[in-house]
């Protein structure tokens, strides 16, 4: 049944599903966190400015803070990892016994169909594919062309609508959906029902045409030619919020992105060797006869403003920002700042005075430190540990690497290939399902009075492993 007027008034004002659909964007803003593969800062994503705060928290300190932002890498570490993952669930298209079957009353409309949806020939595994990503919770609409040229049959077409757009719906836990009303700006809305296409104003009049005609178009389907991209629901409490595969690892995908911030840190002060060198006696005595030296600079000029945690300004009496105001004695001071910034990138040199009087030590001129390195295998250690276990909970078993298969029984293969096998079935199935509908309806609102039946299998033969991990086993 199609929504009264007063109804749609009322629903304009004040959104029934508000909160629902809220819950169901920012779900797809920590999706595209993880999976978008943008080049710039994502500043606009409400997730990854929620992540920033979470650190910020725990970090309780404004330096800390702004060098972590400053060894965020864009495009984000884990959307590497994430996008190799998805790549395995295009094998659901390729399936080594798929079918499509179409069945019309009149073969001449069948012959009229495949030839209509052969621009659909690869619209589920490239465009279909990319929503699976990035917009899972979106709509599908089978709509018409605005204007209509004049032929024989009406020229249906698919009309994806991003759940940004969407100002209210109400839908099944099936994913069918009652009535859906789409914000296309300048204060137009289109609401598509069991009945009808109509355009409205902000407050629910009608928009009429030049011919001063209501904007409103009946398709006597007898059901709403909308519906959910995705089926599966995270739970039926709100069909609005879809489960895909990398829901249960989100929260390791954040983990990660923080444990590789932290090792591109280490890695400016431990991954590189260092040289202690003895002053002479010479500078040494001209430092003890400097007054007034600012201990807080250092040889490598570090004093300024920082890039990427390297600080690259000069220190300066004046304004125009060089070294101008430089004490006397600053390049051959025998002291360096302790702080652990001056450590950071290769070419560190540390200098050290040398023995006053009546010190019997007598250390060595010049030294090369080298750093331990355990801390940085334990760090690269636990960012693999974290990308196996995200890999893992995602694919549905762990990651094929070298070797990896020797020392595993008949029994722990084949679990591994069933849980793959359940991820590309449960994919498979909305996929099935979306297409099927998408089909059938473009069928009925192009032909009038006519019996379809579609069905469509993408099989259950899947190549689960590349060539080169069958060579490894």
């Amino acid at each position: 049944m199609g929504l009264e007027k007063e109804q749609l008034k009322k629903i304009l004002k004040n959104p029934i599903n508000r909160e629902s659909l809220s819950a169901a964007c920012f779900h797809e803003q920590r999706l595209q966190m993880h999976l978008d593969t943008s080049i710039s800062k994502p500043s606009d994503n409400v997730a990854f400015q929620g992540w920033l705060r979470y650190i910020s928290d725990i970090a309780q300190d404004d330096q800390k803070f702004e060098l972590f932002q400053q060894l965020i890498k864009y495009p984000l570490v884990s959307t590497s990892l994430t996008n190799n993952i998805y790549r395995r669930f295009r094998k659901v298209f390729h399936g080594a016994d798929s079918r499509r079957d179409f069945r019309f009353n009149n073969p001449t409309n069948k012959a009229d169909f495949e030839g209509y949806i052969s621009k659909y020939k690869n619209y589920f595994s490239e465009q279909g594919f990319k929503y699976f990503k990035l917009n899972p919770n979106g709509f599908v609409c089978i709509d018409y062309p605005i204007e209509q040229i004049e032929k024989t049959k009406p020229e249906p077409f698919i009309d994806f609508v991003n759940v940004n757009d969407v100002h209210d719906a109400s839908v099944n836990n099936d994913a069918t959906v009652n009535w859906v009303i789409i914000d296309l700006g300048d204060e137009c809305y289109k609401l598509i029902d069991s009945e009808k296409f109509l355009l409205v104003d902000a407050k629910g009049n009608a928009k009429l045409n030049d011919e001063g005609e209501e904007e409103i178009l009946y398709h006597n389907l007898g059901y709403t030619p909308v519906r959910q991209f995705w089926t599966s629901n995270i739970n039926n409490s709100n069909p609005f919020l879809k489960d895909v595969p990398l829901n249960a690892s989100l929260g390791e995908c954040d983990f990660l992105l923080s444990a590789d911030v932290g090792k591109e840190n280490v890695d400016l002060y431990a991954k590189f060797p260092f040289l202690s060198v003895l002053e002479d006696d010479e500078t040494y005595e001209d430092y003890e006869e400097t007054e007034n030296v600012n201990t807080n600079l250092s040889s490598n000029g570090e004093a300024g403003y920082s890039y990427r945690g390297v600080n690259n300004n000069y220190v300066s009496n004046n304004i125009d920002g060089f070294n101008n105001g430089l004490e006397p004695n600053f390049q051959n001071r025998p002291h360096q700042n302790k702080d652990k910034k001056s450590m950071r990138l290769a070419g560190t040199i540390v200098s050290r005075r040398p023995p006053r009087e009546g010190e019997t030590d007598i250390p060595t001129p010049l030294e090369i430190i080298t750093p331990d390195t355990a801390i940085l295998k334990h760090l690269t250690a636990d960012i693999e540990y974290r990308e196996g276990k995200i890999y893992s909970n995602t694919v549905g078993s762990p990651k094929q690497t070298e070797g990896n298969d020797s020392a595993k029984n008949e029994k722990q293969v084949n679990s591994q290939y069933e849980g793959q096998l359940d991820v590309i079935l449960e994919i498979k199935k909305n996929f099935e399902q979306l297409e099927e509908w998408v089909f059938k309806t473009i069928a009925l609102m192009r032909y009038k009075d006519e019996s379809v039946e579609v069905s469509i299998n993408y099989g259950t033969r899947f190549f689960l492993k590349s060539v080169d991990e069958l060579e490894q086993e």
